[in-house]
């Protein structure tokens, strides 16, 4: 198959293409980390008006975290749909297993796909 001059120059990862993938790239995984962090309790939404946490730990993170995602250039069209996320998750009183690891299998165990469990101290 022979490609034109245009077809040649789509397939071309020039700097400012890569920048841009890098960009979108790097956004995706604060994405995850910030549904992480909403799905075990750490970062709440908008909605945050105190805490259990006698220290307001929680809260500061919150805050500090939306702050600085907000400095973030790229990343700032997204901000309301995380925080929005957030301040839904806040209305489901549900399962932190995933963050507090109480469905684990104990070190050596089969943890599907036939990988064993293990840990830094294991």
């Amino acid at each position: 198959e022979e490609l034109d001059e245009d077809q040649i120059y789509a397939r071309v990862m020039t700097r400012g293409k890569l920048f841009q993938t890098t960009k979108e790239l790097g956004c995706e995984h604060l994405r995850n980390a910030v549904m992480v962090l909403i799905a075990c309790g750490v970062l709440q939404g908008d909605n945050a008006t105190g805490s259990d946490d006698k220290n307001n730990v929680s809260e500061d993170i919150t805050h500090i975290t939306w702050n600085t995602i907000g400095s973030i250039g790229f990343c700032q069209k997204y901000i309301e749909e995380w925080k929005q996320a957030a301040n839904e998750s806040e209305k489901i009183d549900g399962d932190d297993s995933l963050c507090t690891g109480e469905d684990s299998p104990p070190d050596g165990e089969d943890a599907g796909h036939g990988q064993k469990v293990t840990t830094l101290a294991g």
